[in-house]
C-alpha cells in the first residue's frame, strides 16, 4: 500500500490519510477563533504536548504566555477571516 505506487486520485479511505500524516514532518492542530485546541492530529512529527489529545478543550491561554496565546489566536483569527492562509 504504498502511497508513490497508487494512481492519481483522491484519497479515499482511512489508510490514506493515516498514511499522509505519518509522513508530515508538521503538527496538523485545529484551534478555533477563541483559541480552544479542537484536536491535534498524530503526524509523524514529535509530540508538542504530553498527551497531544489532552489538550483538546483547552485554551491557548491555558498552555501558553499571554504573548504567545494573543499571537495564535490573533492568527487564527486572520486566516478564519481571510479564508484562507495569513503571512506574518
Amino acid at each position: 500500500n504504498n502511497l508513490m505506487e497508487r494512481p492519481s486520485g483522491p484519497i479515499s479511505t482511512t489508510t490514506d490519510l493515516e498514511a499522509v500524516f505519518a509522513a508530515m514532518t508538521d503538527r496538523v492542530i485545529a484551534i478555533d477563533r477563541d483559541g480552544t485546541f479542537l484536536q491535534v492530529v498524530r503526524t509523524g512529527a514529535p509530540q508538542l504536548f504530553a498527551n497531544d489529545t489532552d489538550v483538546a478543550g483547552l485554551n491557548v491561554r491555558d498552555i501558553r504566555s499571554e504573548i504567545v496565546a494573543d499571537i495564535v489566536i490573533n492568527a487564527v483569527r486572520a486566516c478564519l477571516d481571510k479564508g484562507g492562509p495569513v503571512t506574518a
